[in-house]
């Protein structure tokens, strides 16, 4: 641990924000202060959980002096993050969630990754855990990513506009220079409680000199059926997925990147978007036939749906997804819903 005048700084803060996670803290906790590198602070901002989860997280720690929990009115995981993030000490900051876990090692990787290449920003591949309703393991799927290094805000913007998914939507498993976040005062928006990590990632994008990717996943994602914040009714979802890609485009076009690869790898994605904004119109709890049939007209008149069709012939598409679009063009409401039930069957959600 460095001493900054007179003030120890450990190499890296790992915050968690935490609401009613009595299930998985235990574990998030665990797998933290059993990392090999042993230079950390564990800033674990509570929300106002209404279950065990802080004797639970308390326990966890079990006195470990590089622990701590912060209190914060329940407000959301932006608030919770900045919370964290203005009593953060470290000169790394790593964001992980309070029913996910870390590889042993994961810590040392991103660190190691980090200094070998004076990078701002590093990321990783990660390992999905599916569990089941009752909580238990269902399967284990890894994901892993090219082990690339990114310079300048154009290199920075060029990974993201051809890895979206991977390189910008979360904030976890990502570790960031933490004075990149203070010289530029970057914080969540506590206004966006869905996205919230994209416009977070696209601001340090836009100030970061360097980007690391490491391949392997250190990065371990618990979901459960159901639980998703995509998969929920939302009446805003509409204009907020708007808003978030608007300010992707905007990233890119201002980097210089909005060509045509970076076109055809956004558009690709923009398919999954779209399903997304279909779907949300069937889990309406008060769902008329007569009111979704107008928000699906309403999809299919967005700019970014038409530009989607128009270059349907040049994205790389799954079956599903080739029927979905198909759906789109033909404005067919029956085969669009048809396609979400049959997404619902298959993945059980």
């Amino acid at each position: 641990m460095a001493v900054v005048e007179g003030v120890d700084i450990p190499r890296i803060s790992i915050i968690v924000p935490m609401y009613n996670a009595e299930s998985g803290i235990a574990r998030c906790v665990a797998s933290v202060l059993a990392q090999t590198q042993r230079d950390f602070e564990l800033l674990v901002v509570d929300n106002n959980s209404r279950d065990r989860s802080i004797r639970t997280c308390k326990d966890a720690m079990a006195g470990d002096a590089r622990a701590r929990i912060l209190a914060e009115t329940r407000q959301g995981v932006s608030v919770a993050r900045n919370k964290g993030l203005a009593e953060a000490r470290g000169e790394y900051v790593f964001f992980l969630d309070a029913d996910d876990e870390i590889t042993p090692d994961a810590l040392d990787k991103l660190l190691a990754e980090a200094r070998a290449y004076d990078a701002d920003m590093v990321t990783a591949g990660l390992e999905h855990v599916l569990l089941d309703a009752a909580g238990q393991v269902r399967s284990r799927m890894a994901h892993p990513m090219m082990t690339e290094r990114f310079e300048g805000q154009a290199g920075i913007a060029r990974a993201f506009a051809s890895r979206l998914p991977q390189y910008g939507l979360f904030s976890v498993f990502m570790l960031y220079r933490r004075s990149l976040l203070e010289e530029h005062a970057l914080r969540f928006d506590p206004a966006v409680s869905l996205g919230e990590d994209l416009l977070f990632n696209l601001s340090a994008f836009r100030q970061a000199h360097r980007l690391s990717v490491l391949g392997e996943p250190v990065y371990r994602y618990y979901h459960q059926y159901g639980d998703n914040l995509n998969l929920k009714y939302r009446a805003d979802m509409s204009a907020i997925k708007c808003m978030l890609f608007e300010n992707a485009v905007g990233f890119l076009s201002d980097s210089g990147c909005w060509d045509e690869d970076a076109k055809r790898a956004y558009y690709t994605m923009y398919s999954q978007e779209a399903f997304l904004l279909v779907g949300n119109i069937f889990r309406n709890p008060a769902y008329v036939a007569s009111a979704a049939r107008r928000e699906f007209a309403e999809v299919l008149a967005l700019p970014d749906v038409q530009e989607m069709l128009k270059r349907r012939g040049s994205l790389t598409l799954s079956l599903p997804k080739r029927v979905f679009v198909t759906s789109l063009k033909t404005k067919s409401f029956t085969l669009a819903r048809l396609s979400v039930q049959a997404y619902r069957i298959l993945n059980r959600v």
